[in-house]
């Protein structure tokens, strides 16, 4: 069999070298590769057995959630674009990754579906709507989503001038902290 003809299944490090060196010609407006770190630091840390994204894109920033995610411990995230859904199932395919479950869908809209209903998540990652952060986190609470120690990291609070109402009530019901990287993680965990 001749070098061409073989194919291999991408390690998740394999992809995200890939992802980097084309995430500067692409349409994704994904995290940075240092937040991508702290994501996979905070997973090897934390051990979050179940885990919400909201804002999937091509899945750069899931596959950093995946890198040091346990092996029955899964990642629920959901994207809102056609193109950009497929874009990240083939990615997700590359590296042969099971426990990665993608819903196609607005939040908003799924939110107020039995899609989520039975589902407790102890890791919330929120990377899209950032005018509707607050919404969604009074939904989550009300829908009782996240688990008691759970974690919520928030990307964009520095880039987005709309982002006060939403940081000041964070800080008031969550021990929060803000890593002043790009454009700006809020990391919350319940107090």
């Amino acid at each position: 069999m001749s070098k061409n003809n073989y194919s291999k299944e991408k390690t998740i490090q394999d992809k995200l070298d890939e992802l980097e060196l084309i995430k500067k010609n692409n349409k994704f407006w994904n995290i940075s590769k240092e937040q991508g770190e702290i994501l996979a630091k905070i997973i090897l840390n934390k051990k979050p057995k179940n885990i919400l994204e909201i804002g999937t894109s091509n899945g750069y920033s899931t596959l950093y959630l995946a890198k040091n995610l346990e092996k029955d411990s899964k990642i629920t995230t959901i994207e809102v674009n056609d193109e950009r859904y497929e874009i990240a199932k083939n990615n997700f395919s590359d590296c042969n990754i099971k426990n990665i479950i993608q819903i196609k869908g607005e939040i908003l809209e799924i939110l107020n579906t039995d899609i989520l209903k039975n589902e407790k998540f102890d890791f919330i990652f929120l990377d899209a709507l950032q005018r509707e952060y607050l919404n969604l986190i009074k939904i989550i609470e009300e829908q009782n989503l996240l688990t008691t120690n759970g974690i919520i990291i928030a990307d964009n609070v520095l880039s987005h001038g709309n982002m006060a109402e939403f940081i000041k009530y964070m800080q008031e019901k969550y021990k929060t902290e803000i890593i002043e990287i790009d454009d700006g993680f809020l990391i919350a965990e319940n107090k």
